[in-house]
């Protein structure tokens, strides 16, 4: 039997996506939360083109920072910002 390939391309775009999206549990979802550090409660909290150097540990392999969604407040002793994160689904999951 042969097959032609108007036969064979749906079954191969379909493949191609599957592969492409990489092996089941991984993607990632945005979290949006507070994040926040320490920082002189008598200086206004630092703008959002410096407070990404005082949230680089909010970045490792699992998570990113995407965006900073509000200016800073003080909360007592810190300055909290909400912020979007990536989070990768696939470090959900044990080998």
């Amino acid at each position: 039997m042969t097959l032609e390939w108007a036969t064979m391309r749906p079954a191969l775009v379909a493949l191609t996506l599957v592969l492409a999206a990489g092996p089941p549990g991984c993607g990632s979802s945005a979290v949006r939360r507070d994040a926040c550090f320490t920082f002189p409660a008598d200086a206004a909290c630092p703008g959002e083109d410096v407070v990404v150097l005082y949230l680089g540990d909010e970045t490792d392999g699992c998570n990113e920072l995407s965006s900073i969604d509000s200016p800073g407040e003080h909360r007592g002793p810190q300055c909290c910002y909400q912020v979007t994160s990536s989070h990768d689904t696939g470090c959900d999951f044990e080998p």
